[in-house]
């Protein structure tokens, strides 16, 4: 799976899907201070750390400004930042 789309998951068991998110899920325990997530996709990584982890601070950034602008309109807060990025 190259990119997971909001709202465009045809088949939310697909072994790549939960795979991933299973990732997120895992390191958000691990986490404190400030976090970045390069190739962040469309963001939803942020909500999933935010969750599970204390106090951090989430940057993410990714080459494509199509997918920062949906993580930033779906996501952005005070404490999550979004920024396109090589």
């Amino acid at each position: 799976m190259e990119r997971i789309i909001l709202g465009q998951l045809q088949d939310p068991a697909h072994i790549d899907a939960i795979q991933h998110f299973a990732r997120y899920d895992w390191v958000a325990g691990l986490l404190q201070g400030k976090v970045l997530d390069l190739a962040c996709g469309v963001g939803y990584g942020s909500q999933i750390l935010q969750k599970g982890a204390n106090h951090i601070e989430y940057f993410g950034g990714d080459i494509s400004s199509e997918s920062i602008e949906t993580a930033k309109k779906h996501f952005d807060s005070s404490q999550v930042h979004f920024q396109e990025m090589d």
